[in-house]
């Protein structure tokens, strides 16, 4: 956001549409993904809608960073394509999401919580129809989004200041509510974004243990 408002002058006109700009590079990202999985630019066209209408139900047009914080993720998930990290690209996938994952935690620490899904990679090891990987590769993917880390942190020329920072705000956060009846009140917000997450994944997890 400092390039953002260099260019424009600090002007709110100029902000304005550098935000605009990365929220449509989100939705361009999760058109991209959709259509690599299924090959059907409708439903990647659908996807990409979708995202603006949830943007609208989930403050997502109120100015916040969070657009930034996924759009390196959501690139790094387009170049990985969720193919296996066991064949003879998997070295260069392994390095772009991790640097992706890396790099969305350096935009804003709270993007961290978006690593966690890496996880998934770890079950599939372990169930008998899923896509398998080599440890080598999952073991090094916190590693390498580690250090582009510390590497962005250390480019603001304030030593580890910045990370360290962030943590405490976050620690900072008032309470509210509980966190079963936070994720209660997003249901409630958008009931079928959330029955859609929840076919979505039990079809995945049906898909990987029946034979």
């Amino acid at each position: 956001w400092r390039t953002a408002h260099r260019l424009s002058g600090g002007q709110l006109a100029g902000l304005q549409w550098s935000y605009l700009f990365v929220l449509a590079s989100n939705a361009c990202a999760v058109a991209v993904m959709v259509w690599q999985m299924t090959r059907r630019y409708a439903l990647a066209a659908f996807a990409a809608t979708w995202y603006v209408a949830l943007l609208t139900r989930f403050e997502g047009l109120h100015g916040s960073t969070e657009p930034l914080d996924t759009l390196p993720l959501l690139v790094g998930l387009c170049f990985w394509q969720g193919k296996s990290l066991a064949d003879s690209n998997a070295w260069w996938r392994a390095i772009v999401l991790g640097m992706a994952i890396g790099w969305s935690v350096a935009m804003k620490q709270q993007a961290a919580l978006l690593s966690i899904a890496a996880v998934a990679l770890v079950l599939q090891q372990l169930l008998p129809n899923a896509t398998r990987h080599r440890w080598r590769w999952l073991v090094l993917l916190p590693v390498i989004a580690t250090v582009t880390l510390l590497v962005l942190t250390l480019s603001e020329g304030k030593a580890l200041r910045p990370l360290s920072t962030g943590v405490a705000m976050v620690g900072e956060y008032a309470p509210h509510g509980s966190f079963a009846g936070n994720v209660w009140k997003m249901v409630r917000n958008d009931e079928s974004a959330a029955l859609f997450a929840l076919a979505l994944c039990t079809g995945w997890v049906a898909v990987l243990v029946l034979p």
